[in-house]
């Protein structure tokens, strides 16, 4: 921690804003002073970020029509000021990518050159998603990692799939027959995809990979993330105090 507080924490959130995710960006912006001033106890200088990304030529797949601007990523710069991150994740309206991939390699390409990191702080990446990238932007990704590991960066990544794939389900069960639903069914297999490739961006990347459970807290293991999870106890203590 003490080198922490020498060089900084540098924080970016990059999240997927395609399709379901609109409840997980809410919750993010909900809970983003929270986390901050978590951050700030354990490291004043810490800073936050936040990326937002979707998919490249939607144009051509068939969704409903558009309730914001189109785009393939936006940002929010680095700030000690939370509200500002707040504010544009405010402004995000979880729409589009209507295939199965995204564009992950976007997300983090973006957060890596276009955010104005400090040359001495601990850099961290955490990529939050339910998709996995393209087939053909695994090269570039795994190069891009490669190089950030040289500039102390890290990158983690955290799969909501199982939220959304409950929240799903209880919808569906609710409108169909009118009451809850008493058991979720398992992931279907083809998230083993979404689950593999994230596990490896992390490994790579000198981070972890969380999976969100039914009634995990997502601002909790964005905490985590942010420190490095030998930190879980340390970061555990301060959030339960705050």
């Amino acid at each position: 921690m003490g080198g922490l507080r020498k060089g900084g924490l540098d924080v970016a959130i990059v999240v997927d804003s395609t399709g379901s995710m609109q409840n997980i960006i809410d919750d993010l912006k909900r809970r983003l002073t929270d986390v901050t001033r978590t951050m700030q106890r354990l490291v004043p200088t810490a800073r936050i970020g936040a990326v937002a990304y979707r998919d490249r030529d939607t144009g051509n797949v068939a969704t409903a029509p558009r309730q914001s601007e189109d785009f393939v990523v936006k940002w929010s710069d680095l700030t000690y000021n939370v509200s500002k991150v707040q504010s544009f994740l405010g402004g995000i309206v979880a729409e589009g990518g209507g295939d199965w991939k995204e564009a992950v390699k976007e997300g983090l390409e973006t957060a890596m050159k276009q955010l104005k990191w400090r040359a001495d702080a601990k850099k961290v990446i955490i990529i939050v998603g339910s998709s996995p990238p393209h087939d053909n932007d695994l090269p570039a990704i795994r190069s891009l990692i490669s190089e950030w590991r040289t500039k102390n960066g890290f990158v983690s990544t955290i799969d909501v799939s199982y939220p959304l794939h409950a929240e799903h389900e209880r919808k569906l069960h609710r409108w169909l027959y009118g009451d809850e639903l008493k058991e979720v069914s398992p992931l279907p297999d083809f998230y083993v995809e979404l689950q593999e490739s994230f596990r490896d961006i992390a490994k790579e990347g000198g981070g972890a990979d969380v999976k969100l459970g039914d009634d995990a807290a997502l601002v909790n293991n964005v905490l985590v993330l942010a420190f490095g999870t030998q930190w879980k106890n340390e970061v555990g203590r301060v959030a339960r105090g705050r």
